[in-house]
């Protein structure tokens, strides 16, 4: 499998699509904890102080164990476990068609 279609299998999950939404319109590489609260926000459409402790919680171990480790095998996404960060990788160019596609930017 190539390349690109790889990509694109890592980019079938909704979750996976508002994480690298919310990587693309901060521009800055964010923490996991706020990465998981934004996405959680995107999913709910609610306000941050509306979201239950447990849904981040939920969303934030599923962003760590599943999907940030998705994005990051495809060079997607770079991970800095030490310094607590998620950052898009230089590749996002390809990705950013996509993310216009699907959410009409």
């Amino acid at each position: 499998m190539d390349k690109e279609a790889r990509a694109l299998g890592a980019l079938a999950n909704a979750r996976r699509l508002l994480v690298l939404l919310s990587l693309k319109e901060n521009e800055t590489p964010m923490s996991l904890d706020a990465l998981a609260t934004d996405v959680a926000m995107r999913e709910t459409d609610f306000p941050d102080e509306d979201l239950s402790d447990d849904h981040i919680d939920s969303v934030l171990l599923s962003l760590h164990h599943v999907h940030i480790p998705k994005l990051v095998s495809e060079d997607i996404v770079a991970f800095h476990e030490d310094e607590d960060h998620v950052a898009l990788t230089a590749d996002i160019h390809d990705i950013e068609r996509i993310l216009n596609a699907v959410f009409d930017d």
